[in-house]
């Protein structure tokens, strides 16, 4: 499988121990698609800063990732700044995008070339790329898009005619708020499933009209950043894997077994949400993302300081 993670990246830079780790919500799909077998490539602007550089070089250098296509700007990376409190990651402030900001994802003719290399095409709300979208699903690719916690109508509306799978951080929210959403969500256009993902609650799936749900891998968790991510990323894989060559087998005088395409496509829905519980429940005796911390360096340090000066640290 060629899977292709196109938008943000970030430096989740960690308050209380001086780390900084990479992360963001298209980057870490791309890294975990790597790290379960895929042919993983990663598509996003960059700042030339000492940050954007870091992240760059180690998922390519140190994990292998296909970076060809990404961007260098003049300016700083996207960081977010994050306490720890009991293995639960808070995010405390940020400097929204960094150059990501001001530098709106855009695809170029040599990238459309590119893109239609991938089976499988991962993105965010964060990621600036909602422009895009169109390109990329001229693509032919399964197209999933991480919404996380910003149920903002415009954005469903803008999006989700282009996307196959919507990805949302449900939390605590109830079932019936969780269904409503996906309801909401395929009414806007989103063409097969809509995934929530609930932390300790579990994940819940919304195929066609079909309600899967899986319970969490419970487990003494280090940090629980990407947990979320890592779910999407297993799920998606091993769900894409599965129902690759389906099809519905010819009618015959009996019917056992799978013989519809539909009754594959929940089969290998239900198959992946359990492997994402347990892929994402690995992640999280790990830290940051996906490992890979560094000291923050003093430009980092002095920005930080800045904002506990202001009250936002």
């Amino acid at each position: 499988m060629r899977m292709l993670g196109f938008g943000d990246s970030v430096a989740d830079c960690y308050i209380d121990t001086g780390i900084m780790y990479p992360g963001g919500n298209a980057l870490n799909a791309a890294v975990f698609a790597k790290m379960l077998g895929a042919d993983a490539s990663y598509i996003g602007y960059m700042g030339d800063d000492s940050v954007g550089r870091y992240i760059l070089e180690t998922v390519s250098n140190r994990i292998g990732l296909e970076v060809s296509r990404c961007r260098l700007f003049h300016g700083a990376h996207g960081y977010t700044y994050v306490r720890h409190i009991q293995g639960d990651r808070i995010f405390i402030s940020s400097n929204h995008g960094g150059i990501a900001a001001k530098h709106p994802m855009a695809i170029s003719e040599e990238d459309k070339n590119y893109i239609k290399m991938f089976d499988w095409i991962h993105t965010s709300c964060f990621s600036f790329a909602q422009g895009a979208l169109p390109d990329l699903s001229e693509s032919g690719a399964f197209i999933s898009m991480d919404f996380s916690d910003e149920f903002d109508d415009e954005m469903f509306r803008k999006c989700c005619p282009f996307i196959d799978c919507a990805c949302i951080s449900a939390g605590k929210m109830s079932e019936e708020k969780i269904f409503r959403i996906s309801e909401q969500l395929f009414s806007y256009g989103c063409r097969q499933m809509v995934l929530a993902t609930r932390g300790s609650q579990g994940a819940f799936l919304n195929i066609g009209g079909t309600i899967l749900e899986q319970s969490p891998n419970i487990v003494k968790a280090s940090d629980t950043m990407a947990a979320g991510d890592a779910f999407i990323a297993a799920f998606l894989y091993t769900y894409l894997g599965l129902v690759k060559d389906s099809c519905d087998f010819p009618e015959t005088l009996t019917s056992k077994g799978i013989i519809k395409k539909k009754e594959m496509m929940e089969a290998s829905a239900q198959i992946g949400l359990y492997k994402g519980a347990l892929f994402a429940s690995e992640n999280c005796r790990r830290q940051g993302s996906f490992g890979y911390g560094k000291v923050m360096d003093s430009k980092t340090k002095e920005n930080l300081c800045e904002l506990i000066l202001k009250g936002e640290g």
